[in-house]
């Protein structure tokens, strides 16, 4: 039955502890797979200080009463609510479960711990509110440090059970000293491993890689670490003086109860022995009054070994025992120091304690003395006679005689055959020849440790008028002060070092944790792109002098990067008005052509770009005209836009057909293109004369196309590959015929692909309507007129792209010259 109630127990304490780890994994689960995640946060807030504080009555109720206390894992929802679900409900929990605990006495849990255990409870979740405000910045902490919240929340507990009960010291000692190890390590373990629970529901790892914990963390760590090692260092020096001082008080509480047995049984001894004594002077008044036959009458009377009478001039005159008359008593020390006894001595009686006589210091015996008329009588008896003499004076010295609260004083004749003690002290031959042992084996003035009716105790011993005397003292007993003493002080460590541990934490976090973290906040801003911000975190010297630095640098830096800026600037002017001068301005470009208008521009995105357009008449009665994109923006775009330009220029010059001026050029463009651009072009070459057009799409955008009475629409053709992409590419031409008053108008995707500030992009539609709306106008007036209509949609919207077009209006064949 008691393993079975063991196994309980166990299981019991185990469901406790595991239940606010259960119940956190499974409300994380919930917040993030279920819409309760999104409740307001006061809602929140009490549902789960309800929920934890349930919890808290559940590790009450299922609690373990002893010595009118119940050992119980409550603690622990209290502090898992506050730590991992918000300091409110912390505080909501602890305060369920500590009202629950004061009342929980009316149906039988322990009323000696009621008001530490109803405190306790209700500060566990302000103090892990506190932590979680704090320490943590409403963060969860790590699983050690978790476990090492929930010790100190279980160590002050326990704490607060000795301050409520200082008037029953002992037993609150006894409370605590069975709870300590089982409610600190299981609220402890509870606490960690909810949040464990809560790191594994989320997905996270229990360990983090080496390297990436944050300043504040490893304040933390190593922090804990200084305590923990500072902790274990002071209760080692705390623990070794106590045990010291539990040993020295031990051996003078020994040393006194034996010191007053002693003088109890020695007092008793001499006042025996002299009243003996006394007698036998009455009887013998004068030496010469001395005889055989009255001194062997007062031998048997009075019990006694001896009697002795001495003469003036210190010679036994007389002897129960004829072997000593004759004795000179100053022959030897012991019986020399009765010579005082004599009519010119300075005493008139004298008891010597139990000792080897002078004549034969094999023979143990106990004197005392009486000075008469003409010498003095002597009266000694040994162990046995006297041991008989004392047994109702020794009984009453320990009768009663406690060492302590349990301890007790065992006086026993010294070979063993009569022991006495107070009543309840049951000394079987056993204890009596053990506790002979022992004290011989020990020595005078040496404490050792015996089992007292199976309890073990410390002891002293000393030899008293032929006994062996004992003090005993439960070990329990001498060490509770020591054990107590320590286990306050252990307890107030922790808490003292928790305490300093926060303190310090929070200055560090204060002064330099959260200087680092404005610094950083700053120098991001920075990083980004915002050169106009200053750090001024001026909380020390140290922190004071890092932002002039900084603002220093970054003034340096604003100052080379807008000089270099200037630079750019200056060369970017360069290269636009180089490639600007590139393109052909003048308009009409060959007035003495009247068969065609043409009119075509460039804006590029950036102060360079990588369209390109080019016309040149080839002869009286041909023009060619193209419109090109390049991959790409700025100064790479614009390189490769020249180049590209050049190459088609060149092909075009040799005669060759629109066909082999792209077949050709992208060849040459494939040849050294690692950086992979690529070219979309449309080149057309216009019959003067006939309005034909032999043209080639190298993947360009479709030109719109407006034929005499009739709306713009795209021209439907297809496209061959871009340049630059692949050589070995052969491109096909393409014919159409225009007539006298058509418009071809060209275009890159700048313009269709431009986007307002919806992220809505322009499109074709709306540039073939306002073609159609424009087509009256000259090829310039269309142009611009399309420019201002995409520069309208586009609004606030930066330019992405180069906004390149080319129109052309056919007028038909020039009159024959007469």
């Amino acid at each position: 039955m008691a393993d079975l109630e063991g196994v309980r127990v166990v299981v019991q304490f185990a469901f406790a502890t595991l239940l606010p780890a259960a119940v956190s994994a499974a409300l994380t689960v919930l917040i993030r797979r279920t819409k309760l995640g999104e409740a307001s946060y006061w809602p929140w807030q009490i549902a789960c200080g309800v929920i934890f504080g349930l919890i808290a009555i559940m590790g009450t109720e299922m609690g373990i009463n002893t010595h009118g206390a119940t050992m119980n894992v409550r603690d622990a929802a209290p502090i898992v609510a506050g730590l991992y679900f918000g300091g409110p409900a912390g505080i909501i929990a602890g305060l369920i479960g500590g009202i629950e605990r004061w009342f929980s006495v009316l149906w039988g849990r322990g009323m000696f711990t009621r008001l530490g255990c109803s405190l306790a409870t209700a500060l566990s979740g302000l103090y892990a509110a506190l932590l979680n405000r704090y320490l943590f910045d409403e963060r969860k902490p790590s699983w050690p440090m978790a476990f090492s919240i929930g010790m100190v929340a279980e160590v002050l507990h326990l704490l607060l059970i000795f301050l409520t009960n200082l008037d029953h010291a002992v037993l609150a000692y006894e409370v605590v000293r069975v709870c300590t190890i089982p409610m600190v390590t299981c609220n402890a373990l509870a606490v960690a491993l909810a949040g464990v629970a809560i790191a594994l529901a989320c997905g996270e790892g229990l360990r983090r890689e080496r390297g990436i914990l944050d300043i504040s963390q490893k304040v933390q760590l190593g922090m804990l670490g200084v305590v923990v090692l500072g902790f274990f260092v002071t209760m080692g020096f705390t623990g070794l003086l106590q045990g010291n001082l539990a040993k020295s008080q031990t051996r003078e509480t020994l040393e006194l109860a034996l010191s007053d047995v002693s003088d109890d049984i020695k007092d008793a001894s001499d006042e025996n022995l002299l009243s003996l004594t006394r007698r036998v002077a009455s009887a013998i008044p004068s030496v010469s009054a001395a005889s055989d036959e009255t001194i062997q009458q007062l031998l048997e009377s009075l019990d006694v070994s001896e009697i002795h009478v001495i003469d003036s001039h210190g010679i036994i005159a007389k002897s129960s025992e004829k072997k000593y008359e004759g004795f000179d008593m100053s022959s030897g020390e012991q019986s020399a120091a009765f010579l005082e006894l004599l009519p010119s001595g300075r005493s008139t009686y004298l008891v010597q304690e139990y000792q080897p006589m002078a004549y034969d210091a094999n023979v143990w015996r106990k004197y005392a003395g009486r000075r008469i008329s003409d010498g003095f009588v002597q009266v000694g008896y040994d162990s046995t006679t006297f041991l008989d003499d004392l047994e109702t004076q020794v009984r009453a010295a320990v009768a009663s005689r406690h060492v302590g609260h349990e301890g007790a004083i065992v006086v026993i004749s010294e070979d063993g055959s009569v022991a006495y003690s107070r009543k309840g002290v049951k000394l079987t031959t056993q204890t009596v020849n053990d506790l002979l042992a022992a004290s011989d084996a020990a020595g005078e003035d040496a404490v050792f440790e015996i089992s007292l009716n199976g309890v073990p105790c410390y002891a002293l011993a000393s030899s008293v008028e032929g006994y062996r005397v004992a003090a005993l003292l439960p070990t329990e007993e001498a060490n509770l002060a020591a054990d107590l003493a320590l286990l306050v002080t252990s307890f107030i460590e922790i808490v003292v070092f928790a305490a300093i541990f926060a303190a310090i934490y929070l200055l560090i976090k204060r002064v330099v944790v959260r200087s680092i973290w404005q610094v950083n906040g700053r120098l991001g801003q920075i990083t980004g792109g915002n050169l106009n911000v200053e750090v001024d975190v001026r909380n020390s010297t140290e922190f004071a002098s890092l932002s002039n630095d900084i603002n220093s640098t970054v003034a340096a830096l604003r100052d080379a990067i807008a000089a270099e800026a200037a630079r750019i600037n200056r060369e970017l002017g360069y290269a636009q008005a180089i490639q600007q001068s590139a393109l052909q301005h003048v308009f009409p470009p060959y007035p003495e052509h009247k068969e065609f208008d043409l009119f075509a521009s460039m804006r590029a995105a950036k102060e360079v770009g990588g369209d390109f357009y080019d016309f040149y008449l080839l002869d009286d009665t041909h023009l060619a005209f193209l419109i090109a994109d390049v991959s790409g923006k700025g100064i790479p775009a614009a390189l490769f836009m020249m180049r590209a330009k050049t190459a088609i220029r060149s092909l075009i010059d040799t005669g060759a057909d629109v066909d082999e001026v792209f077949t050709m050029a992208n060849d040459q463009l494939c040849e050294g293109n690692d950086a992979d651009m690529f070219v979309t072009a449309w080149m057309g070459v216009i019959n003067l004369e006939t309005g034909n057009i032999r043209f080639a799409n190298a993947g360009h955008n479709p030109p719109a196309i407006k034929h005499d009475g009739q709306g713009f629409e795209l021209l439907k053709m297809k496209k061959n590959l871009i340049l630059g992409c692949m050589p070995g590419i052969r491109y096909r031409v393409s014919e159409m015929e225009m007539a006298p008053g058509d418009i071809l108008y060209l275009y890159t995707d700048g313009v269709v692909e431009a986007m307002n500030s919806n992220d809505e992009q322009y499109g074709d539609t709306r540039l073939i309507d306002i073609l159609n709306r424009s087509a009256n106008l000259s090829v310039e007036r269309l142009c611009e007129a399309v420019r201002n209509d995409v520069d309208d949609f586009a609004g606030d919207a930066p330019q992405f792209d180069d906004m390149t077009m080319l129109a052309l209006r056919y007028k038909g064949p020039a009159p024959a010259k007469e």
